[in-house]
Order: C-alpha cells, then structure tokens, then sequence
C-alpha cells in the first residue's frame, strides 16, 4: 500500500480496494476472451467426423461472416465472483454460446473431414420461437470438387416455451469418397428479429440421431 493510500480514511480505503480489484478481474476476464478468441482462430484444421457416432459442430467452431453474433454467457455477468474455478467455468460457457443474431447475409461454416463414402443425416439443436423468429437459409456442402448439397430450406418455428428442439435439415448426405468438406449455413431470407437460435449442429451417421427430439418443451 503506497502512502498516499494509508493517508486516506478507511472508507476511502475500502472504495480504492473494491475498484482496484473490479479493474483487475476485468482485465483477467478480457484476457481470457483474448486468449480464447485467439485458440478459435488459430484452431482451423478440419474436425474429423466419426463414421458410426454423431459429430457435433458448435457455432462456437464455426467460422462466422456478415450479420451473425453469438450471444453473451451468463457467466460474463458476475465477474465479481471471480476466482480459478469461475475462470474455467467461464472457458467451458464460451464454447456453449449460441447463436443469438442472425439476420440475412450472415453464414457460419465448418470444415469437416469424412473419412470415408457414407450417409449422413445432418441435424439442428435450435430455438425458433414465434414471431421474432422465422425465415429461409441456404445450406451448401462441398468437398474437393464435388457439391453434395445446395439448397434453400425454411425454418420450422418452435412454441415460446420450446427450449430447443432438434429436427433435420435437408435430406441425408451421400459422401462418394473419403473427402475434406465445408458445411456453410447462410441466412437468405429473415423477416423477424433473427433466423433462429442455433446451438449445434450434428452429422449423424445412418441409423444414428442426436435425439432427444425436443429438449425443455413439448413439441
């Protein structure tokens, strides 16, 4: 404590000791997003996706463009509780955010590696609820000089009280070889707030899902 601090009142004191350690955890917490931020980007080598379980992809993987933004932790919100084990809470949330802004233009894609020919079923983990929610998206999959999948498809708006609910998107994949793949979602068409409050998406192998179908809700 320097001499200019043990020359104030103990109240001042205490005022200067609570600011200096807000600013402290706040630099802790930004920190933290900084070094996060930074293992996402440099992270880009494509995930391999398992040919007999389901492979979830995290919008906290995906590689984001135009108007999209994943949406805050609740963990973020109580820095004042900060110690080791709040840090590494806090690392776990940031990759379980979902996706929260999503108007039209804006995409997210994952590079994916298929290690072989097969089927796969691809499946959304998401919340739609009514009238903020709704639109059209293209979804686009391409590998090394093949297009297995360009289309347009809607968003199926789920009830208030749906937490999330977990339906298919498109038609099964037909991988014809071992291949290193982008999956691209893009917004075409948002006539409400948002498109949809995406939390992941699956690649299931035939005969496999990501099921419990709705999570939180009655369907």
């Amino acid at each position: 404590m320097s001499k200019k601090t043990r020359s104030l009142s103990p109240p001042a004191i205490a005022v200067l000791s609570a600011l200096e350690y807000i600013v402290a955890v706040a630099v802790v917490v930004a920190a933290i997003g900084a070094l996060t931020d930074a293992a996402r980007r440099v992270d880009a080598s494509p995930l391999t996706v398992d040919t007999e379980r389901v492979t979830l992809l995290s919008p906290w993987d995906a590689e984001l463009s135009g108007d999209i933004a994943l949406g805050p932790t609740t963990l973020e919100e109580k820095s004042g509780e900060f110690d080791y084990h709040f840090g590494r809470k806090l690392l776990t949330e940031r990759k379980r955010r979902d996706v929260r802004t999503w108007r039209s233009g804006g995409a997210m894609s994952w590079r994916v590696r298929i290690p072989a020919a097969g089927s796969y079923q691809l499946e959304s983990l998401y919340a739609a609820p009514t009238p903020d929610s709704g639109g059209r998206y293209k979804l686009t999959v391409e590998g090394d000089g093949d297009t297995y999948r360009s289309e347009t498809l809607d968003v199926v708006t789920t009830e208030p009280d749906v937490a999330a609910a977990i339906r298919p998107i498109g038609a099964p994949l037909e991988f014809t070889k071992a291949d290193t793949a982008t999956i691209q979602l893009v917004a075409a068409d948002v006539p409400g707030a948002t498109l949809m409050r995406l939390q992941q998406i699956a690649l299931c192998p035939a005969g496999t899902t990501s099921a419990p179908k709705v999570v939180g809700g009655e369907e």
